[in-house]
């Protein structure tokens, strides 16, 4: 046993924090789950985080000494070098810590630190939907729209390391404002958060329409799985909203497919649940926005790592680190 390789990942998020222990071909042997409390800040954040990857290593029956690098999977902005957190929005009052000095001081093992959409582009790069694959764009659609990019079997990270920010193209310059400030972005057209405004907006007006009876004529509730909800049952507003959704999906897509070229789109969470209601208008865009007509348009297929997207992302980043892919 101590002659095998171990990776140890570490996934955070504003509610939970995810660990896990694989083996070099990634296979998830020992996980934990514990509560961010990050409402607590950042001392009790980090303290949680030491104890329970202590607690976890001793559950294996390992020593540090057997784990080649501990992977953390974490919201930005992080500065991937230092391993400084800086202000996460999903974590309140967390300043700027320097997450993996602590780490490395603590379990004398190397740390390697990737922001949370990044790491999941590895993830299914290396264990997922794109294995075997060497260019691909993955996505995640929920709150907001983020994402990675693998060029040439390798994570790209830009020149700053600021690439990957997919949901922040602009489409409608005089478009619905976006978190980011700016208008008419991706994130701002299809997102989730996007598509519970434009439900809020619209279902008022669309007497015949059944969500506001889904949430028993509360408008505040309405929410992505409500509109998909509805439109499994043929609701015309629901139908409506998903198909403009998926349009100006595409549309994004078909702007990356121009500039990236990839192989394959991996879309994860709201893309999952929708299925074709959404896909298929996005397949519809990209076919008319895709600028070199000869080449195959790239498959856009969900995500297949789940609920554990986190804990492997965490270990793709540890192996990424190692030159072990």
């Amino acid at each position: 046993m101590s002659k095998q390789k171990f990776y140890l990942g570490i996934d955070i998020g504003g509610t939970k924090l995810a660990f896990a222990i694989a083996d070099a071909n990634g296979r998830l042997l020992h996980k934990l789950r514990r509560p961010t409390q990050a409402h607590l800040g950042s001392d009790t954040v980090v303290k949680n985080i030491l104890d329970s990857t202590a607690e976890l290593i001793k559950q294996a029956n390992l020593s540090p000494s057997q784990i080649v690098c501990i992977g953390v999977s974490c919201p930005g902005p992080v500065d991937c070098n230092t391993g400084e957190i800086h202000n996460p929005p999903n974590l309140p009052d967390w300043g700027s810590v320097p997450l993996k000095k602590i780490l490395e001081e603590q379990f004398r093992i190397p740390a390697k630190f990737e922001n949370d959409a990044n790491a999941a582009a590895l993830a299914e790069f290396l264990f997922g939907a794109g294995a075997g694959r060497k260019n691909l764009v993955y996505l995640t659609m929920s709150t907001g729209i983020g994402g990675g990019i693998i060029v040439d079997g390798r994570l790209y990270r830009g020149a700053h390391g600021s690439a990957g920010e997919l949901g922040h193209q602009i489409l409608l310059p005089d478009g619905p404002l976006c978190g980011c400030g700016r208008r008419g972005c991706l994130e701002a057209l299809c997102s989730g958060t996007a598509l519970a405004k434009i439900m809020k907006a619209k279902v008022p007006n669309h007497p015949d329409s059944i969500m506001l009876g889904l949430v028993g004529g509360k408008i505040e509730k309405l929410d992505a799985h409500i509109l998909l909800q509805a439109a499994r049952d043929d609701d015309k507003l629901a139908l409506s909203i998903l198909r403009k959704a998926g349009y100006y999906l595409g549309w994004g897509l078909a702007n990356l497919t121009n500039i990236l070229d990839p192989e394959i789109f991996i879309l994860g969470t709201l893309a999952i649940h929708a299925g074709d209601l959404l896909l298929a208008p996005a397949k519809d865009a990209l076919s008319k926005y895709i600028f070199n007509r000869k080449i195959p348009l790239p498959a856009l297929v969900p995500a297949k790592l789940g609920e554990e997207i986190g804990e492997y992302g965490a270990i793709a980043a540890a192996i990424e680190q190692t030159d072990c892919i």
